[in-house]
This record gives structure tokens, C-alpha cells and sequence, in this order.
């Protein structure tokens, strides 16, 4: 809906001013994502961006501005606009140095010295090499962040994420904000109070260990949680937890596996809290 409704509103005639700040257009579009995800505002962007497998709208703006440029190079002096373009073009104008710039992202500076444009191959081109550019940016960002640490162990590439269609709402909500760190576990209220990592303790067991996702899943010796755990995940998980099976967990596709993860999920959300 947002790519058929919204999206041509706001990037309605981008191709003339799209060299603008755009950061206003993404905040909305971030800031949707995380509505229909049902996420805290301060989730970190590239989580809301790897759950849905979208990208910034700023490289729809970039590859639209670079196609609307080629059409002024091939038209040449038919048109009034692309008369105009070639008299902006001796100048210093913000919009063709914004074309410059985007073609020196991209690599391809020399096209701009070219009389006659491929206009469907620039803007696969363009398209391809921003995103694998974005692509790069968020693997980066994922790895660098701390509240990635556990994020990245399970989430491995930028692309939709499939229980968000196979779950129902709100076992999808559920199984959502467990994965991007916005249920309410010690590692993440102890982030909201500056506590200190190693002192993130879980309190509901005597493993002295961070309560994060992984310690819930598969260590926490609270008897509700533990009991839960033996009757929603295979054998296989619970014994001698590890990373490797932490990422497996996170990938499984099977709609019972699924629920029954969001089963176990509920009984720590109702042992976390009742600790107040």
C-alpha cells in the first residue's frame, strides 16, 4: 500500500528537485515501517530495514533524477527543458551537480560527457550499484552496532523476512519485537538506564548470566520458562545450546515451529514482567 499510495506522492516530481535533503521523506518512510512492524521509534534503522528488506526511497530518487537527465541529453535542443539543461550545464547549478555526483557514486563520471544516453541500462545500472552500495552500508552497520550483537548471529542478508506473512498478527508482533531487541529483557531496559552490560542480570534464575535473547531461549533455569521451553522447541535446540543453533532457530519457516517459539515467547514476556 505504501509503495502504491504513498511512495508516488512523495517522490511526485523528484526528478526536479530530488537533490534536495530527502532525510524528511525517509523518516516517514521509516517511521511507517515501524508502525505496521508495531516497533519502538528507537528501534535501530537497519533492523526496521532488514525485517522488511527495503531500502532508503533516496535511490528511487537518484535513479528517476539520472533517467529525467538522460531524456534531457538525448532530446537535446527539441525541447525547451532540455534547452534550458544545456544552458544550466555551463554553470554551477545544484541539480546538475547533483547528477555529477550521483554518476561519481556510481562510478560511471564519464557518461555525463556522452551525447546520447542508454537510458533503461543507466537506470539499471544506477539502481544496482546504489543498492549494492546500501547493501554494504547496512552488513556494516549490523556488525558494528551494539544492539546487533545478538541481530546479526540469525539475520545474514537484507530481505523480507517471510513470518511476517506466515504469522498471524499477533504472533508476528510477538515474534517481531523479540527479534529486534524490543521486548522488555534486562540487556535492553539496563541500555535505557546507562546500566552496564555485564550487569544486565537476569533475575529470574540463579545463572547470573545477561538476560538477552539467548539466555531466555535457551538458559534461563526459571521453572515456567523451562517447562515451557522442554514443550514448544525440538530436542535438538535444548540440548548443548549454541550459537549455531540460536541463528537456526531464528530461521526456521515451518508455521508450528513458528508458533510454537511464540508460545515459549509468551511465557518469558509474562516471567520478565512480573518482576515489575
Amino acid at each position: 500500500m505504501f509503495d502504491k499510495i504513498i511512495k508516488p506522492i512523495l517522490l511526485y516530481g523528484c526528478e526536479v528537485w530530488g537533490f534536495h535533503n530527502t532525510n524528511l521523506l525517509e523518516k516517514l518512510h521509516l517511521k511507517f515501517c515501524k508502525h505496521i512492524l508495531n516497533l519502538r521509534t528507537s528501534t535501530p534503522n537497519f533492523m526496521v530495514y532488514g525485517e522488511l528488506g527495503r531500502y532508503p526511497l533516496t535511490i528511487n530518487v537518484k535513479v528517476r533524477m539520472i533517467s529525467f537527465w538522460g531524456k534531457l541529453v538525448n532530446f537535446q535542443n527539441s525541447k525547451l527543458s532540455a534547452k534550458l539543461f544545456n544552458v544550466l550545464k555551463n554553470f554551477n547549478n545544484p541539480w546538475c551537480e547533483a547528477i555529477k555526483k550521483t554518476l561519481n557514486q556510481c562510478g560511471l563520471t564519464y557518461i555525463w560527457y556522452q551525447n546520447t544516453i542508454n537510458i533503461p541500462w543507466l537506470k539499471s545500472k544506477v539502481y544496482n550499484i546504489l543498492l549494492d552500495q546500501f547493501k554494504q552500508s547496512w552488513y556494516s552497520e549490523v556488525h558494528n552496532s551494539p544492539k546487533g550483537l545478538n541481530y546479526r548471529i540469525f539475520k545474514k542478508s537484507l530481505d523480507f523476512e517471510k513470518y511476517l506473512l506466515t504469522l498471524p498478527t499477533q504472533l508476528c508482533k510477538k515474534y517481531c519485537n523479540f527479534r529486534t531487541g524490543n521486548a522488555k529483557l534486562p540487556i535492553e531496559i539496563g541500555r535505557w538506564f546507562n546500566i552496564p552490560r555485564e550487569n544486565r542480570i537476569c533475575k529470574l534464575c540463579t545463572c547470573n548470566e545477561i538476560g538477552d535473547e539467548f539466555h531466555y531461549l535457551f538458559k534461563c533455569t526459571d521453572v515456567y520458562i523451562s517447562n515451557s521451553r522442554v514443550r514448544c522447541l525440538p530436542k535438538y535446540f535444548i540440548t548443548n545450546p549454541n550459537v549455531v543453533k540460536f541463528e537456526k532457530l531464528f530461521n526456521v519457516t515451518n508455521i508450528n515451529q513458528l508458533t510454537n517459539i511464540c508460545k515459549l515467547l509468551d511465557t518469558i514476556f509474562e516471567r520478565v514482567s512480573s518482576l515489575g
